[in-house]
C-alpha cells in the first residue's frame, strides 16, 4: 500500500499543475466576476444623495451578493471537475463540466449549509455556559462579584478552546467531502461518512498536508488587499475625484485575487483527497 502524499509533493504537484493548466483554471474561476457589475453599479449609485438611487444601490448590492454566492459555489464545483479531468488526462469538455457543476450545485450548497450549521451549534454549545454565568450574575445581586466574573471568564476561555479544537477537527475531517460528493457521486450524508473514513487515524497527517498550501494562500489573501488598499489610498491623497474609481478598482482587484488563488487551493486539496483514496484501507475504519 502506497504511503500518503508528502507535504513537499503536495506543494510541488500543485504548483506544477497550476502553471501547466493556468488558462483552463482561470477560464473557470473568472466566473467569480459575475456579481462584480452589480457591486460597481451599487457603488456608483451610492455616491448619489437622492433616495431612489440609494434604494437601487441596495438592490444591486443584494443581487450582486446572491450572484456572487451562486458563482462561488458553481466555480468551486467546476474547478473540482476540471482538475480531476486534467489529472486523469481526460479530454476537457467545458460544456459537460459546466453542466455537472450546475447539477451538483444544490447538493454542494446543502453540504456547506449542513457543515456550517453543525459548526455554529457546536460553537454556541461551547460558549453557552460562560455566557450564561455572565448573564445570570448580571441579573442578580452578585453582578459585581469577582468570583462570578472569573468563573464566567474561565468558562468562556475553556469553551472557546474546546470550540476551536472541535471546529478544527470537523474542518479537516470534512474537507474531502465535496470531492467525494462530486467525483464519487455520493449523497451528502455518505460523502461526509466517506470523508471521515478516509481521514480515520490520519487526521494530523492530513492537517499538515492541508495547512501549508492553505496558509500560503491565506497570507497572500491577507497581505495583497492591504497592500493594494494602502497603494490606492496614497493615489487618492489630494484628489477626491479618484476616490470612487480607486474604490471600484480595489473591489475588482480583490475578486481577481480570489479568482487566482481559489484554483490553487482546489488543486492542493484534490491531490490530498486522491492520495487519501489511493491509500485508504477499509479494514482500518
Amino acid at each position: 500500500m502506497a504511503s500518503l502524499i508528502s507535504v513537499g509533493q503536495v506543494l510541488d504537484q500543485t504548483v506544477h499543475h497550476y502553471k501547466k493548466y493556468f488558462k483552463n483554471l482561470l477560464s473557470v474561476s473568472l466566473y467569480l466576476f459575475a456579481g462584480t457589475p452589480f457591486f460597481i453599479a451599487a457603488t456608483l449609485l451610492y455616491s448619489n444623495s437622492n433616495l431612489t438611487p440609494l434604494i437601487i444601490s441596495a438592490i444591486c448590492t443584494i443581487v450582486g451578493t446572491l450572484v456572487y454566492v451562486v458563482a462561488s459555489i458553481w466555480t468551486f464545483n467546476a474547478l473540482i471537475f476540471t482538475v480531476d479531468a486534467e489529472v486523469q488526462n481526460k479530454k476537457i469538455n467545458s460544456s459537460a463540466i459546466y453542466k455537472l457543476a450546475w447539477k451538483k450545485f444544490w447538493p454542494s450548497l446543502a453540504l456547506s449549509i449542513l457543515i456550517a450549521i453543525i459548526l455554529i451549534v457546536i460553537i454556541i454549545l461551547c460558549l453557552l455556559p460562560g455566557a450564561a454565568i455572565f448573564i445570570l450574575s448580571a441579573a442578580t445581586i452578585y453582578s459585581n462579584s469577582l468570583p462570578a466574573f472569573l468563573a464566567g471568564a474561565m468558562f468562556l476561555l475553556f469553551g472557546t478552546a474546546i470550540a476551536a479544537c472541535i471546529v478544527a477537527w470537523i474542518g479537516i475531517t470534512t474537507i474531502s467531502a465535496p470531492y467525494s460528493l462530486m467525483l464519487e457521486n455520493l449523497s451528502i450524508i455518505k460523502s461526509l461518512q466517506r470523508a471521515r473514513n478516509l481521514i480515520n487515524n490520519r487526521w494530523w497527517a492530513v492537517l499538515l498536508r492541508i495547512i501549508i498550501p492553505n496558509l500560503v494562500v491565506a497570507i497572500i489573501i491577507f497581505l495583497a488587499p492591504n497592500i493594494l488598499h494602502f497603494f490606492f489610498s496614497l493615489l487618492a491623497v489630494g484628489s477626491s475625484s479618484l476616490i470612487l474609481p480607486l474604490f471600484i478598482l480595489n473591489d475588482i482587484a480583490n475578486v481577481a485575487l480570489t479568482a487566482l488563488t481559489v484554483p490553487f487551493l482546489v488543486i492542493a486539496n484534490y491531490y490530498v483527497f486522491q492520495s487519501l483514496v489511493d491509500t485508504y484501507k477499509p479494514n482500518a475504519s
